[in-house]
């Protein structure tokens, strides 16, 4: 089930009157939750529901274990088969084909003649973001910053619980969790609702619109397009997979008020950001944040010479690319990002910039993020090399473009990304503190504009993110 799904409004609303009948009820709340979240996730493919449990049982009865033992072999010996499991059934039905078709090409480039088959694999939507959250619980019990959770319902709702299930933000257990053993009716916040509004109209009307009058076409077919075409292609693009991934998460973070639970947020106007380090700050915080935690810091981090950190801070990044998809195109990504990042850890020290400077730094940066973007979107390396002769093609045409519709939602794109985004919480309360009815006539009018747009034909697309 997709947030954008018609069928996704029945099930709120139920859920949300069950959850209003449960309200002196908080063990009760949790077992709706879960049903509810179960049933969210088995919408989209009730036999993949085995996953979640296997992740939930497995790391549930693995902390148990880490923490009844004061042995640290068998601590690890647990954390071992807690890594396995989780990651085992990522890379078997993320990286598998990857990892064949891989294969097959470099056999072949010398001589060979491969022939192993690729599998009939089914990518099970959201598998990277609950393997991560379900993890990390078994981690921190390792590591002995939390304490292993006795309830079953608390647990397996913490893995699967519907509002950031499929896309996040990924979170902590040890922040999660504690809001659990709480009467969640009595934490509800009706502010969730602006966030779910203002979540839906960044997706539809926003991020959609720029996939549907560009985007979709000029990565399909680069050679077709002028470099002017390519260019604002590629600028639709960043602000395109902002507006869709932020949405999602201002989505989550809406429902989650809704239902008394408070999720971390993921996303800090990213375009902002003046260095590769701020960019992390401010972009998909918690996985930034889950790679530096579980990965960075364990590697040794900072703390170490400084071409073991270069290759700390390369190997997270790689690793972080390839967590996106299964292809050498997102390698390629977090390879960039990677050597941003050594290159602004041994670039000399600067004396705080003046605004002029500031602004320069930011457009200078926010075009080195876009040049990583083309790896991203493109489907494989031809795809990406295509786009880029398109943009040294220097062909500045811009017949066939739709200059105004495209200006204007990029224009609204960065307004909303400047100066919305930062003020996001002030805006929902004071939304929240309008009469009943007038946001009941601003959620009328955002429907009304929804259907003029089917009307004329323009396609809703599924969350970026439900690839990885």
């Amino acid at each position: 089930m997709s947030f954008t799904e018609l069928i996704f409004a029945p099930f709120a609303i139920v859920t949300y009157l069950v959850f209003f009948l449960l309200r002196k009820h908080p063990a009760a709340q949790i077992i709706l939750l879960l049903l509810a979240s179960y049933i969210f996730y088995g919408w989209w493919k009730v036999t993949f529901l085995w996953l979640i449990l296997f992740s939930s049982a497995l790391d549930f009865f693995i902390g148990q274990a880490i923490a009844a033992t004061a042995d640290r072999s068998r601590k690890k010996l647990y954390l071992a088969v807690s890594l396995i499991g989780n990651l085992g059934l990522l890379g078997y039905f993320k990286y598998a084909n990857f990892f064949i078709q891989s294969a097959n090409d470099m056999l072949a480039a010398v001589g060979l003649s491969p022939d192993w088959p690729v599998l009939n694999i089914v990518l099970p939507v959201g598998i990277s973001f609950y393997t991560f959250q379900s993890l990390s619980y078994s981690l921190d019990i390792y590591y002995g910053r939390i304490e292993p959770e006795k309830s079953f319902p608390r647990f397996f709702f913490f893995v699967a619980a519907f509002p950031q299930l499929v896309a996040g933000p990924i979170v902590r257990a040890r922040e999660f969790l504690p809001q659990l053993r709480e009467n969640l009716f009595v934490r509800s916040d009706d502010s969730g609702l602006f966030y779910v509004l203002y979540g839906l109209f960044k997706k539809i009307m926003i991020a959609d619109l720029l996939g549907f009058y560009l985007v979709d076409s000029v990565f399909a077919t680069p050679q077709e397009h002028s470099s002017a075409a390519l260019l604002l292609g590629l600028y639709a693009y960043a602000f395109q997979i902002f507006l869709d991934f932020s949405a999602y998460s201002d989505i989550a973070i809406g429902l989650g008020r809704i239902f008394g639970l408070t999720l971390p947020v993921n996303f800090r106007s990213p375009y902002l950001a003046q260095s590769p380090t701020e960019f992390w700050h401010r972009w998909h915080i918690t996985l930034s944040t889950w790679l530096r935690d579980y990965l960075y810091i364990p590697l040794g981090g900072n703390r170490v010479g400084p071409l073991r950190h270069a290759a700390n801070l390369m190997i997270v990044m790689l690793l972080g690319g390839l967590w996106h998809g299964a292809n050498w195109t997102f390698v390629i990504w977090g390879l960039l990002h990677g050597m941003y990042l050594v290159a602004h850890k041994i670039m000399p020290a600067q004396r705080a910039p003046g605004m002029a400077r500031g602004i320069l730094n930011r457009l200078f940066f926010f075009h080195l993020i876009c040049l990583t973007w083309i790896f991203f979107r493109a489907q494989d390396f031809a795809a990406a090399g295509a786009y880029l002769r398109g943009l040294a093609a220097m062909d500045w045409s811009v017949s066939g473009i739709p200059v105004l519709s495209v200006g204007l939602l990029l224009s609204v794109a960065w307004l909303f990304h400047d100066l919305v985004e930062p003020r996001l919480e002030m805006i929902a309360r004071r939304f929240q503190a309008l009469p009943w009815w007038v946001q009941g006539v601003t959620f009328y009018a955002f429907f009304v504009g929804v259907s003029m747009l089917n009307q004329k034909g323009a396609a809703h697309q599924a969350f970026i993110y439900f690839q990885f």
